[in-house]
Protein backbone atom coordinates (compact mmCIF):
# COMPACT_ATOMS: atom_id res chain seq x y z
CA UNK A 1 0.00 0.00 0.00
CA UNK A 2 1.63 3.32 -1.10
CA UNK A 3 2.19 6.31 1.13
CA UNK A 4 -0.75 9.04 1.37
CA UNK A 5 -0.60 12.57 2.61
CA UNK A 6 -2.65 14.85 2.67
CA UNK A 7 -2.42 19.12 3.58
CA UNK A 8 -4.69 19.36 6.61
CA UNK A 9 -4.59 23.04 6.61
CA UNK A 10 -6.74 23.30 3.13
CA UNK A 11 -8.22 19.44 3.34
CA UNK A 12 -9.03 18.83 6.89
CA UNK A 13 -10.96 15.70 5.68
CA UNK A 14 -8.44 14.27 3.87
CA UNK A 15 -9.81 14.20 0.34
CA UNK A 16 -7.23 15.01 -1.66
CA UNK A 17 -4.17 12.98 -1.88
CA UNK A 18 -1.03 15.24 -2.93
CA UNK A 19 1.49 12.35 -2.55
CA UNK A 20 2.44 12.40 -5.80
CA UNK A 21 2.93 16.02 -5.80
CA UNK A 22 5.48 16.14 -3.09
CA UNK A 23 7.56 12.93 -3.77
CA UNK A 24 10.64 14.66 -0.91
CA UNK A 25 8.36 15.22 1.59
CA UNK A 26 6.56 11.39 1.35
CA UNK A 27 10.22 10.16 1.62
CA UNK A 28 11.12 12.73 4.14
CA UNK A 29 7.77 11.56 6.38
CA UNK A 30 8.38 7.59 5.78
CA UNK A 31 12.07 7.54 7.06
CA UNK A 32 10.58 9.38 9.81
CA UNK A 33 7.83 6.80 10.78
CA UNK A 34 10.24 4.16 10.45
CA UNK A 35 12.86 5.52 12.86
CA UNK A 36 10.17 6.38 15.41
CA UNK A 37 8.38 2.82 14.92
CA UNK A 38 12.33 1.58 15.70
CA UNK A 39 12.55 3.69 18.34
CA UNK A 40 9.05 3.06 20.54
CA UNK A 41 8.90 -1.31 19.78
CA UNK A 42 6.46 -1.05 17.04
CA UNK A 43 8.09 -3.66 14.71
CA UNK A 44 7.18 -6.16 13.48
CA UNK A 45 3.47 -5.25 12.39
CA UNK A 46 0.92 -8.15 13.41
CA UNK A 47 -2.22 -9.08 11.89
CA UNK A 48 -4.39 -7.09 14.72
CA UNK A 49 -2.67 -3.36 13.57
CA UNK A 50 -3.12 -4.46 9.95
CA UNK A 51 -6.21 -5.44 9.89
CA UNK A 52 -7.18 -2.33 12.07
CA UNK A 53 -7.86 -4.11 15.33
CA UNK A 54 -6.14 -2.12 18.44
CA UNK A 55 -3.24 -4.26 19.84
CA UNK A 56 -4.01 -6.16 23.45
CA UNK A 57 -0.50 -4.24 24.52
CA UNK A 58 -1.33 -5.49 28.41
CA UNK A 59 -2.51 -8.82 28.20
CA UNK A 60 -0.07 -10.08 30.38
CA UNK A 61 -0.28 -7.56 33.12
CA UNK A 62 -0.55 -8.59 36.84
CA UNK A 63 -1.04 -5.15 37.40
CA UNK A 64 -3.39 -2.15 36.04
CA UNK A 65 -2.81 1.53 37.55
CA UNK A 66 -6.09 3.95 36.32
CA UNK A 67 -5.69 7.69 36.61
CA UNK A 68 -9.15 9.42 37.57
CA UNK A 69 -11.28 11.00 34.83
CA UNK A 70 -9.52 10.18 31.97
CA UNK A 71 -10.68 8.14 28.51
CA UNK A 72 -12.00 4.50 29.00
CA UNK A 73 -9.46 2.03 28.09
CA UNK A 74 -10.35 -0.65 26.17
CA UNK A 75 -11.22 -3.95 27.32
CA UNK A 76 -8.71 -5.24 24.34
CA UNK A 77 -5.80 -3.19 25.71
CA UNK A 78 -5.86 -3.71 29.49
CA UNK A 79 -5.41 -6.63 31.97
CA UNK A 80 -8.23 -9.31 31.58
CA UNK A 81 -10.85 -9.29 34.53
CA UNK A 82 -13.21 -11.88 32.73
CA UNK A 83 -13.74 -15.35 35.38
CA UNK A 84 -10.67 -13.77 37.16
CA UNK A 85 -9.69 -13.34 41.03
CA UNK A 86 -8.88 -9.43 41.46
CA UNK A 87 -8.58 -6.63 43.99
CA UNK A 88 -8.92 -3.34 43.57
CA UNK A 89 -7.12 -0.38 46.00
CA UNK A 90 -8.73 3.17 45.22
CA UNK A 91 -6.71 5.88 47.99
CA UNK A 92 -9.55 9.03 47.92
CA UNK A 93 -10.92 11.59 50.27
CA UNK A 94 -14.11 11.98 50.92
CA UNK A 95 -16.35 14.88 52.69
CA UNK A 96 -19.83 14.50 53.65
CA UNK A 97 -21.93 13.81 50.53
CA UNK A 98 -19.64 12.94 48.65
CA UNK A 99 -20.85 9.92 45.95
CA UNK A 100 -19.59 8.56 42.15
CA UNK A 101 -17.98 5.33 40.44
CA UNK A 102 -14.49 4.57 41.78
CA UNK A 103 -13.97 2.39 38.88
CA UNK A 104 -16.68 0.94 36.21
CA UNK A 105 -16.20 -1.80 33.50
CA UNK A 106 -18.28 -2.26 30.80
CA UNK A 107 -22.05 -1.06 29.99
CA UNK A 108 -25.72 -2.05 30.35
CA UNK A 109 -25.11 -5.14 29.04
CA UNK A 110 -22.75 -6.18 30.75
CA UNK A 111 -20.04 -4.69 33.60
CA UNK A 112 -18.90 -4.70 36.99
CA UNK A 113 -18.91 -1.23 39.01
CA UNK A 114 -17.24 -0.13 42.38
CA UNK A 115 -19.03 3.56 43.77
CA UNK A 116 -19.78 4.97 46.95
CA UNK A 117 -24.00 5.80 46.85
CA UNK A 118 -25.70 7.02 50.42
CA UNK A 119 -22.72 7.06 52.72
CA UNK A 120 -21.84 3.33 51.61
CA UNK A 121 -19.24 1.70 49.14
CA UNK A 122 -21.19 -0.68 46.77
CA UNK A 123 -19.67 -3.58 44.26
CA UNK A 124 -21.91 -4.13 41.64
CA UNK A 125 -21.84 -6.98 38.88
CA UNK A 126 -24.36 -6.58 35.84
CA UNK A 127 -25.19 -10.22 34.35
CA UNK A 128 -25.74 -9.59 30.69
CA UNK A 129 -28.29 -6.91 31.38
CA UNK A 130 -30.81 -9.44 32.89
CA UNK A 131 -29.56 -9.32 35.77
CA UNK A 132 -27.51 -7.05 38.97
CA UNK A 133 -25.84 -8.45 41.63
CA UNK A 134 -25.01 -6.16 44.59
CA UNK A 135 -22.68 -6.02 47.69
CA UNK A 136 -22.63 -2.79 49.79
CA UNK A 137 -20.32 -2.23 53.06
CA UNK A 138 -22.57 -1.95 56.19
CA UNK A 139 -21.73 0.92 58.13
CA UNK A 140 -21.71 4.65 56.15
CA UNK A 141 -17.83 5.47 55.07
CA UNK A 142 -15.68 7.44 57.27
CA UNK A 143 -14.88 11.12 56.13
CA UNK A 144 -11.18 12.44 55.45
CA UNK A 145 -8.49 10.37 53.47
CA UNK A 146 -9.26 6.70 52.99
CA UNK A 147 -8.10 3.92 51.32
CA UNK A 148 -11.18 1.95 49.30
CA UNK A 149 -11.35 -1.44 48.48
CA UNK A 150 -12.40 -4.69 47.06
CA UNK A 151 -11.36 -8.49 46.29
CA UNK A 152 -13.28 -10.61 44.08
CA UNK A 153 -12.87 -14.10 44.82
CA UNK A 154 -14.35 -17.21 42.13
CA UNK A 155 -16.10 -19.82 43.68
CA UNK A 156 -18.16 -22.97 42.08
CA UNK A 157 -18.85 -23.15 38.32
CA UNK A 158 -22.11 -23.04 36.71
CA UNK A 159 -23.88 -23.76 33.21
CA UNK A 160 -24.53 -21.13 30.86
CA UNK A 161 -26.38 -23.22 28.65
CA UNK A 162 -25.99 -26.73 27.65
CA UNK A 163 -24.63 -25.80 24.16
CA UNK A 164 -21.69 -24.30 25.98
CA UNK A 165 -20.92 -27.27 28.50
CA UNK A 166 -20.85 -29.72 25.92
CA UNK A 167 -17.37 -27.44 24.78
CA UNK A 168 -15.87 -27.56 28.10
CA UNK A 169 -17.05 -23.84 28.60
CA UNK A 170 -18.42 -23.01 32.13
CA UNK A 171 -19.14 -20.07 34.29
CA UNK A 172 -18.18 -18.86 37.46
CA UNK A 173 -19.79 -17.63 40.59
CA UNK A 174 -17.59 -15.30 43.08
CA UNK A 175 -17.56 -13.56 46.23
CA UNK A 176 -17.09 -10.23 47.19
CA UNK A 177 -15.20 -8.32 49.99
CA UNK A 178 -15.51 -4.64 51.01
CA UNK A 179 -12.39 -2.60 52.55
CA UNK A 180 -11.73 0.58 53.83
CA UNK A 181 -8.21 1.07 55.37
CA UNK A 182 -8.03 -2.88 55.78
CA UNK A 183 -10.72 -3.57 57.40
CA UNK A 184 -13.65 -5.58 56.29
CA UNK A 185 -16.93 -3.36 55.74
CA UNK A 186 -18.61 -5.67 53.57
CA UNK A 187 -18.97 -9.19 51.74
CA UNK A 188 -21.23 -10.89 49.95
CA UNK A 189 -21.87 -13.50 47.04
CA UNK A 190 -21.66 -12.87 43.25
CA UNK A 191 -23.88 -16.16 41.38
CA UNK A 192 -22.78 -15.21 38.54
CA UNK A 193 -19.98 -13.77 36.71
CA UNK A 194 -20.53 -12.30 33.13
CA UNK A 195 -19.08 -15.14 31.11
CA UNK A 196 -17.05 -13.95 27.57
CA UNK A 197 -17.05 -9.87 27.65
CA UNK A 198 -17.90 -6.76 29.41
CA UNK A 199 -19.70 -5.03 27.19
CA UNK A 200 -21.35 -5.62 24.22
CA UNK A 201 -20.79 -2.32 22.93
CA UNK A 202 -17.03 -1.61 23.15
CA UNK A 203 -17.06 0.25 26.01
CA UNK A 204 -13.51 0.00 28.27
CA UNK A 205 -12.61 0.68 32.12
CA UNK A 206 -12.57 3.86 33.35
CA UNK A 207 -11.66 5.51 36.91
CA UNK A 208 -13.48 8.20 38.19
CA UNK A 209 -16.42 7.69 35.60
CA UNK A 210 -18.89 4.90 34.08
CA UNK A 211 -18.67 6.22 30.33
CA UNK A 212 -21.26 6.16 28.11
CA UNK A 213 -24.03 3.67 28.91
CA UNK A 214 -24.38 2.95 33.16
CA UNK A 215 -23.40 -0.59 34.21
CA UNK A 216 -25.28 -0.54 36.98
CA UNK A 217 -29.11 0.56 37.15
CA UNK A 218 -28.94 2.19 40.65
CA UNK A 219 -27.12 6.03 38.64
CA UNK A 220 -27.42 7.83 35.73
CA UNK A 221 -24.02 8.04 33.77
CA UNK A 222 -21.53 9.40 34.09
CA UNK A 223 -22.13 9.31 37.89
CA UNK A 224 -18.68 11.19 38.61
CA UNK A 225 -17.03 10.89 41.64
CA UNK A 226 -17.08 13.96 43.72
CA UNK A 227 -14.40 13.48 46.45
CA UNK A 228 -10.73 13.31 45.39
CA UNK A 229 -9.50 10.19 43.71
CA UNK A 230 -5.90 9.26 43.55
CA UNK A 231 -5.91 6.17 42.07
CA UNK A 232 -7.49 3.08 41.07
CA UNK A 233 -5.04 -0.04 41.06
CA UNK A 234 -6.26 -3.46 39.99
CA UNK A 235 -4.28 -6.66 40.36
CA UNK A 236 -5.18 -9.87 39.17
CA UNK A 237 -4.37 -13.70 40.10
CA UNK A 238 -5.06 -17.06 38.19
CA UNK A 239 -4.79 -17.77 34.38
CA UNK A 240 -6.60 -15.42 32.35
CA UNK A 241 -10.14 -16.82 30.66
CA UNK A 242 -9.96 -17.24 27.02
CA UNK A 243 -12.33 -16.98 24.43
CA UNK A 244 -11.41 -20.03 22.05
CA UNK A 245 -13.52 -19.04 19.47
CA UNK A 246 -12.29 -15.41 19.30
CA UNK A 247 -8.42 -16.46 19.80
CA UNK A 248 -8.70 -19.23 16.39
CA UNK A 249 -10.42 -16.09 14.54
CA UNK A 250 -7.91 -13.63 15.32
CA UNK A 251 -5.36 -16.27 14.52
CA UNK A 252 -6.24 -15.95 10.70
CA UNK A 253 -5.67 -12.83 11.05
CA UNK A 254 -1.75 -13.59 11.32
CA UNK A 255 -0.80 -15.46 8.98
Amino acid sequence: MPWELYDLSRDFSQSTDVAAEEPERVRDLSMLWFAMAGRYGLFPLHGEQLMGLAPRANRDLAELTLWPFAAAVPNDSTVSLIQRAFNVIAPVELAAGDEGVIVAQGDRFAGWTLFVQGGRLVYEQNYLGLEHFRVASTEPLPTGKVELGMALELQGELEISPTLSSYGMRGRAGFVRLYADGAEIGAGAIPKLAPFSWSLSGEGIAAGWDSESAVSDRYTEPFRFTGKLDRVVISVSGEPFEDFAKTVEKAWLVQ
